[in-house]
């Protein structure tokens, strides 16, 4: 067993012309991994180092005794989507601000499935997704920002119908907490469901949206989390 890859080139015509890739005895076992096994792998390098290729074909060559054959698989890589770019506004309010987001001119030719914000403080790899939409322009309510700073970072993500994706990296937003609404739902807990039932977070849960309903849950979390902190 041998295994063969090629890049392809489409033609005026609409024929895709093939070429072997001269590199993939260079990088056997760097980018590639057996080669002459029924189990060949290709890294994701492959296709970092190619970005402008779009399709590829994976050979196998086998050989039994004295006939030979073949077989391959042909690929066509999906892009991300491109051309736009997203903005926050406004850029510094509280908890109860409602932050509108704004995502336009992105194209790609599966069509734009969809549009999330993900947010982190401090640490990249603690990134939250507060909210997603199938429209480009939707607000958010989001979660209060670094404890010494207020900052907040912010990415949207915009995939397509294929689950590719694009990230727009929004500017820093100052996110301070408003506490009225929590120290009211506090002092609700405490007395009669009708001041339960008036509270503008219990409202808000109420209200059905799976939004809503995950951006207040993710605040009343993290606030109560930070209150048991600081009594311990």
């Amino acid at each position: 067993i041998i295994w063969n890859i090629y890049q392809g080139t489409i033609l005026s015509s609409n024929i895709i012309q093939w070429k072997m890739l001269n590199e993939i005895n260079t990088y056997e076992n760097i980018w590639f991994y057996g080669r002459y096994t029924k189990n060949f792998t290709a890294t994701k390098q492959l296709l970092i180092q190619y970005p402008h290729i779009e399709y590829w074909r994976f050979e196998v060559i086998y050989s039994f005794f004295s006939e030979t054959g073949s077989s391959s698989l042909n690929f066509l890589i999906n892009h991300p989507p491109k051309n736009g770019s997203c903005s926050a506004s406004p850029l510094n309010g509280t908890t109860n601000t409602l932050y509108d987001i704004s995502c336009e001119y992105w194209s790609d030719e599966h069509e734009i499935k969809d549009y999330s914000v993900n947010v982190w403080t401090t640490d990249p790899l603690q990134r939250l997704m507060i909210g997603f939409s199938f429209v480009p322009h939707f607000q958010v309510r989001l979660p209060v920002g670094d404890e010494s700073t207020s900052v907040l970072n912010m990415i949207v993500q915009i995939r397509d119908s294929y689950d590719c994706i694009a990230e727009w990296n929004i500017s820093s937003i100052v996110v301070i907490m408003d506490m009225k609404p929590l120290i009211s739902l506090i002092k609700g807990l405490h007395g009669s469901s009708e001041e339960i039932n008036n509270n503008p977070l219990i409202r808000l849960l109420a209200s059905g949206n799976q939004n809503t309903m995950g951006q207040i849950i993710t605040l009343i979390s993290q606030e109560f989390n930070k209150m048991n902190i600081q009594n311990i």
